[in-house]
């Protein structure tokens, strides 16, 4: 109804049946909602006060990890592709991470942000 963007973390760990759900409502403009009201994206397809017009500026973000180990998703870029437009994002560098962290937690002592950088960068090693 009024634009806002529906972000969908970790998408690749959805069911399957909400997925088919999603990609019906990109791709048909339409979504039943299990209390009986029906999202649309076409004004000539609203009949009735339960059916409700998607706001134009109304848009999906789904997010997902590689369907790789040790992540395990589903392959959402091969059910998915079709109707989102994919963008792989690269692991962060050690800078970038430290001062992400840095910023969130800014009484953390130094070398405890350095252990956390360490960790995730073994961690990245270890999965590549």
């Amino acid at each position: 109804k009024n634009g806002r963007i529906l972000v969908l973390d970790e998408a690749d760990k959805a069911p399957t049946e909400v997925v088919a759900l999603l990609k019906g409502l990109i791709e048909d403009g339409q979504l039943s909602l299990p209390d009986g009201r029906v999202l649309c994206y076409d004004e000539s397809d609203i009949h009735g006060s339960n059916h409700i017009k998607i706001h134009p500026d109304f848009r999906i973000w789904a997010l997902t990890n590689p369907a790789v180990f040790p992540f395990q998703g589903n392959d959402l870029s091969r059910h998915m592709s079709d109707v989102f437009a994919c963008h792989i994002v690269p692991p962060m560098d050690e800078e970038s991470h430290r001062r992400i962290l840095t910023s969130y937690g800014e009484g953390v002592h130094p070398d405890v942000i350095d252990k956390l950088v360490k960790v995730w960068e073994d961690l990245r090693v270890a999965h590549e």
